[in-house]
């Protein structure tokens, strides 16, 4: 199924019914694509100005058949960037950040296989520091709506970062919808980067 007959498939389609489609559609992808996809997301991302000129960017860790994240932070440590990492407060359904120097000490994966930071990692006291906001979403469309996994962790959370921070979404050509119908509590995004082009969303509500 190509991306322009899966957006056909998902017309008029509710939220829930996104959220099985797309994930069903992304979990059954071989990690071969997975890696060839994932590494065009990965080029646009590191020449993105944005990107380039960040210094303290906050990642999520990629899970299941997510846009690999993994070699997007290796390499981003490399480079010099300061990696920031989201623990999930599922009691408030809300995002501690935590300022990761070594991957293998600071952080552990959780009973569901997501790797998050240590408790005893080094908490991120001041989020106005905060360059760039990677976020994860299961569909994206063109006016910076996204659809989540549903529990709402990422709309409690970007209100709390700076005006200057931006948000931008990793994503396959096949999750950029035409539109999504956003509720009063979803949070637009600033840009998303696919495997085929980078687009940027003036955030009016349509």
């Amino acid at each position: 199924m190509t991306p322009s007959e899966l957006r056909d498939q998902l017309s008029g389609k509710s939220k829930v019914e996104i959220r099985r489609i797309i994930r069903d559609y992304r979990d059954a992808m071989s990690s071969d694509e997975v890696r060839e996809r994932s590494s065009r997301v990965f080029k646009r991302l590191f020449s993105l100005p944005e990107f380039v000129n960040a210094e303290n960017v906050l990642f999520y860790m990629s899970y299941r058949n997510e846009v690999d994240t993994h070699r997007i932070i290796e390499r981003s440590a490399q480079i010099g960037k300061r990696i920031n990492l989201p623990r999930m407060i599922v009691t408030d359904l809300d995002l501690e950040i935590y300022e990761i120097n070594n991957m293998e000490t600071d952080t552990t994966p959780t009973i569901l296989g997501i790797i998050e930071p240590k408790l005893d990692a080094e908490k991120c006291k001041d989020l106005s520091k905060i360059d760039l906001c990677l976020v994860p979403g299961l569909a994206f469309d063109k006016y910076g709506n996204r659809v989540g996994w549903g529990k709402g962790f990422y709309d409690n959370f970007l209100p709390r970062l700076s005006e200057h921070t931006k948000k931008f979404g990793l994503a396959y050509d096949f999750q950029l919808l035409e539109k999504i119908d956003p509720h009063s509590s979803d949070i637009p995004i600033d840009g998303l980067i696919t495997e085929s082009e980078v687009l940027r969303f003036n955030l009016k509500r349509i």
